[in-house]
């Protein structure tokens, strides 16, 4: 016999059992979004980024790719998931007019390409581990609108090799990979650096461009330090050297590096352009005089 009501109260007691299962089921599923997101997330940058500056997940290319964020609107790609470490050469490849250039700094091995319209690629191809596919390759590349736009991406770029100081070289491998390039000697006083045509070898502490039609030359040498009546100049510190990056009042580009107990290096062009200030700081940083 079933009094009145009784129905009522067994489907009030279902209803709280259900609603007792949901909460642990939504939390459950709230964690797992949360997972699901962080593991979309692209890979951190691992740079120092200066006063201003943030990453943002996504790149204005889409998905795919991170974008470290300037204040005023400059924005630096990455890949989301592991780089190819290529990002440089395929620049060159596509455009045998840029400014390519191969260097061993810190035992890292790193490669730089820009273009005459202000895209700059900076890549770090992977380390020699077979057993691991692109092992820690990464790269880096953006379009600028001037040339002090490049001195500061460049700077960001160029501070992985900081950052992962400890994680990003095999020491193992080091003197094979150095191998292929020529160490510092009187003529050519830069350690471990090479760089491909229409760059070259001018006179010792002498790298540019000439001589080809329709484009000026680019001659980067060996000046005096310290910088002084600059129009702009952006500072920064990798490795414990300091770098001073800028361009003076007579339109010349320069680039000097400092460390604590050695005398600054400085290189000038009187060319003021973005592929004469990026073979200047790395003239700067293998110079070996």
């Amino acid at each position: 016999m079933t009094y009145r009501g009784e129905g009522s109260i067994w489907k009030s007691k279902q209803r709280l059992r259900l609603k007792g299962l949901t909460r642990p089921i939504k939390v459950i599923a709230s964690l797992l979004i949360s997972v699901a997101v962080a593991l979309q997330n692209p890979y951190p940058p691992r740079v120092t980024l200066p006063t201003g500056w943030h990453v943002h997940y996504w790149g204005s290319p889409g998905h795919g790719t991170g974008a470290i964020l300037g204040p005023k609107g400059e924005e630096i790609i990455f890949p989301a998931y592991g780089g190819t470490g290529a990002m440089a050469a395929t620049t060159y490849e596509a455009d045998p007019t840029s400014l390519f250039l191969e260097t061993v700094i810190d035992g890292r091995r790193v490669e730089f390409a820009m273009r005459s319209d202000g895209f700059l690629a900076v890549s770090y191809p992977p380390l020699p581990q077979p057993k691991v596919p692109r092992g820690r390759a990464f790269d880096f590349w953006t379009h600028t609108r001037s040339t002090r736009q490049v001195a500061v991406a460049l700077g960001i770029a160029l501070t992985r090799l900081e950052v992962l100081q400890t994680l990003d070289r095999n020491k193992d491998e080091l003197k094979n990979e150095s191998a292929q390039f020529v160490q510092a000697s009187e003529n050519f006083p830069f350690n471990y650096l090479s760089l491909a045509p229409p760059f070259a070898y001018i006179a010792p502490a002498r790298l540019g461009r000439s001589g080809i039609k329709s484009t000026k030359d680019i001659v980067v040498e060996l000046g005096d330090a310290p910088l002084v009546h600059m129009k702009w100049e952006e500072k920064s510190k990798l490795l414990g050297r300091e770098i001073r990056v800028g361009e003076d009042v007579s339109g010349h580009i320069w680039a000097c590096v400092s460390a604590p107990g050695a005398k600054s290096v400085a290189f000038v062009s009187a060319s003021p352009t973005a592929q004469a200030l990026v073979l200047a700081t790395v003239m700067a940083l293998t110079y070996k005089g």
